[in-house]
């Protein structure tokens, strides 16, 4: 299936992503930061109490899914992230460090 609507956000330093994740249960969600991205997984359980036969139409989708979203180290504190999860939307909260070093340095150009 596909992955929920997701808005990513700066919030009191802190980048912020929210995901919908409509008839997933929070034991379901998996959360894992890996190298220099955060990766947001679970899986949609189709209800097997039910025979596919007596549908008229289905629209809602089953199924693993899984989207990956880019935390650059220098800018997060990734032992600082925190996630919950309340009614179908999940938050997850990246603090942003206080100091972001300088990597760039002017360069002077000489116009010819």
């Amino acid at each position: 299936p596909s992955f929920g609507r997701t808005d990513v956000y700066e919030k009191d330093k802190s980048l912020m992503i929210e995901t919908e994740l409509p008839g997933v249960k929070k034991e379901e969600i998996s959360i894992k930061v890996e190298d220099d991205q955060l990766t947001i997984a679970g899986e949609v359980k189709r209800n097997e109490g039910i025979d596919r036969e007596n549908y008229f139409r289905i629209g809602r989708r089953y199924g693993r899914f899984q989207r990956c979203f880019p935390l650059p180290s220098d800018l997060i504190e990734k032992d600082r992230i925190k996630a919950r999860f309340e009614d179908g939307i999940l938050i997850v909260a990246a603090p942003m460090k206080e100091s972001i070093k300088e990597t760039e340095k002017p360069i002077e150009i000489a116009v010819e």
